[in-house]
């Protein structure tokens, strides 16, 4: 009979935690996220222009990764929350 409170005791104890984990995660704010307006110009001997290059922004920090495939003048970069980026370019195949 004891061992049927002491587990009864344990599983509201849980179920409270659970809730202020809950709770908790409710306060939080909005993210809001960051627009960016890049505008690529080639310094590569024999790359005439920028469009059609893959850039990738990666958040190590968040596990956020973004692909984007750019267009001639300036493109526009929507969706990323804020953090520190890596960022890298790659020709298309």
């Amino acid at each position: 009979m004891k061992s049927k409170y002491l587990l009864l005791c344990i599983f509201i104890s849980l179920s409270f935690i659970g809730c202020a984990k809950i709770n908790s995660a409710l306060d939080t704010d909005d993210i809001q996220y960051l627009s960016v307006n890049l505008r690529a110009h080639s310094v590569a001997e024999g790359v005439e222009t920028t469009e059609g290059l893959k850039v990738v922004f990666e958040n190590f920090t968040e596990g956020f990764r973004l692909e984007y495939i750019l267009k001639d003048g300036v493109n526009k970069i929507e969706k990323l929350i804020p953090g520190t980026y890596s960022i890298k370019y790659y020709r298309r195949n």
